[in-house]
This record gives C-alpha cells, structure tokens and sequence, in this order.
C-alpha cells in the first residue's frame, strides 16, 4: 500500500491552487453527505435509548460530544438530556432574541479569481475559514451554518450551495474553507462590473443552508439576548443548558448571564454550561456576550427547564423531531 499512499502526494504535489480548491469544494460536499448520515444515527440513537432498547452509554464515546448531542451530563457542568422533556414548553413560555453590539468588521475580499465551473469566480479569505460551511459542518457538526453573506451591489447572494448549484450559473454562493466561490447570473467585468462586499448576517436567527434550522450567533463585539416570558413554579425547577461552537482567532473570554449572574467562558472551552437559575415573576433574561477580541459562538443547543419540563430555545434533537 505504501506505492498508493506515495502516489497521493505526488498527485497533491502537482495540484494547483484551483484544483486544491476544488479537491476542497468536493470534501466539503462528501462531509455534508457524511454528517447527515451521522446526525441520523444519533438521532436514531437517542430515539432506542428513550425506549429503553439500548444503553444510554457507549463504551469509549466522547462525554462532551455526547452531551452535545444531548446524551446526558458532562464532566464539569456540561448540558443535561432536557433537549426532549416530557412537556415541552414552546407554545407556553414565549421567548425573543436580540443582537446588539457592532461587529467586528470583516477583511476587505481580495482580487477576484476565475474559478469552477466555467461561470464560477472565488475570493481567498483565509482569516475567516473557522466560520466556513466546510468547518462548522466538519468540526463543529453544526452543519452549514457560515454567518458571511456575499453582496453584489448591496443585495445579498444566496448562500451555502451546493456544487450543482454552483455549477448551474444562477448567482448563488458558498463559503467553502477558506474560498468565498460564486458563479453569477451575467457577465462579470473586473473594470465595469458589480461591486461585490462580504459582511456578516444580520438575521436572529439565521436559517441554516440545506435546511433550514434556525441558528444563532454571537459575533466578537456583540451580545444575543433571550427574553423569556415568566416562569411557573409548578413547572419545577429551571435548569439553564447551554452548548455552543466556538471559533475562530478571538482570546477574549465570553461571558454568559442568567438571572443576574455571569459565568465565563474561554474561547479554549468546551463551549458548554450548566447552571441553575431563579427566574423571577418578571421572566428571566439570558445574554451571551463576546469582546471584540473574543471568539465567534453559534448556539448547538439551549434549553430551560427540567427532563419533566423545558423549554427547548434550539437543539439538533427538537428540530429533527419537528422536521423529519
């Protein structure tokens, strides 16, 4: 096997920059395939272990994956299986969420390239590929979910498609790694043509590509606020659990406040919490903020309550239940 393993590294050795970007592009397209398939199985997974056909514990498995994926408790105060309570409190514990803050600015995209296929074009943004489509769907299971969105004269492109897509010249784009690729309706002209910009969503939240879940993201420089309605005592104690994804090359710690308290979280963490919280006749506020120098954080999982009673904000789980 060794003849094989050497002629993958002379193969690579002679790629380009366009076919390592397209070597990339198919990756990314073979892992979005792959972790659907995963995300199915836990799923399936969870659904056997609610009906007490296997065991809740897996030999060797990861404990902060597991409880990630809302499997049970983690070491330190990770989240807690109350992804899916006995009574699920959405349709009476109304909740809101708010961005506030400015965002740290973008990089200015470089020259454009011409790109695959014959109407496709790319910009290389290395310092912001830890929020690519092709990261968050490989390291970060959150499935793709980049927040940067490519305007042309203002208007934003529709975002995370898929090769074809790409391929069909219908002005869409992606952020794939660490390339922005594109392939417009019409004709580009570097001297006359549109002016094309990148900026980060301004939705709360932000419906993820494929489909659909709404995602939420706490850019460095800003805080997302949930206001929740009032709670009720006989609904039991609530629980805050919360699992996030943190990226990119932000040191500032974030900071995440419930019912008056904060709790920090270094972008190094695991990206997990676990508090008990007293919510008052008032309804209960939770804000997760990140410094300007802090990292970028989208929300995996959120919930508040109990296993008997919760309010599920978003999880993997509530929506693939929902959405079969």
């Amino acid at each position: 096997m060794v003849w094989v393993r050497v002629s993958w590294l002379v193969a690579l050795a002679g790629c380009g920059a366009v076919d390592l970007a397209r070597l990339e592009a198919k990756q990314e397209e073979l892992q979005g395939q792959f972790d659907n398939l995963q995300r199915t199985v836990r799923d399936m997974r969870k659904e056997m272990v609610d009906l007490g056909m296997i065991s809740a514990t897996v030999e060797g498995e990861d404990p902060f994956k597991a409880a990630k994926a809302g499997k049970g408790k983690a070491p330190g105060g990770g989240p807690r299986d109350h992804q899916r309570p006995e009574l699920e409190l959405t349709a009476s514990l109304r909740f809101t969420a708010s961005r506030t803050g400015e965002a740290a600015p973008l990089p200015d995209l470089p020259e454009m390239e011409k790109d695959e296929p014959t109407c496709g074009y790319k910009f290389s943004l290395p310092s912001i590929k830890a929020i690519s489509d092709f990261v968050l769907n490989k390291d970060g299971d959150v499935g793709r979910a980049s927040p940067v969105e490519l305007l042309v004269d203002g208007e934003p492109l529709p975002g995370h498609a898929t090769g074809p897509q790409l391929e069909a010249c219908e002005g869409k784009f992606r952020h794939s790694g660490q390339l922005v690729q594109f392939s417009p309706a019409g004709e580009v002209s570097k001297a006359n043509g549109p002016r094309y910009d990148i900026r980060l969503s301004p939705e709360v939240p932000l419906p993820r590509g494929g489909d659909g879940r709404p995602m939420y993201w706490i850019y460095p420089g800003t805080t997302l606020t949930f206001d929740v309605d009032p709670w009720q005592a006989g609904w039991g104690p609530a629980g805050l659990d919360l699992a996030m994804h943190l990226g990119g090359e932000g040191t500032g710690a974030l900071t995440v406040t419930v019912g008056g308290e904060s709790h920090s979280l270094a972008p190094s963490s695991d990206g997990t919490l676990s508090v008990d919280t007293q919510p008052d006749a008032d309804g209960l506020t939770v804000s997760i903020a990140s410094p300007a120098d802090g990292a970028f954080a989208v929300i995996q999982s959120l919930t508040l309550g109990n296993e008997k009673a919760a309010l599920v904000v978003t999880s993997e789980a509530a929506w693939k239940g929902a959405n079969p």
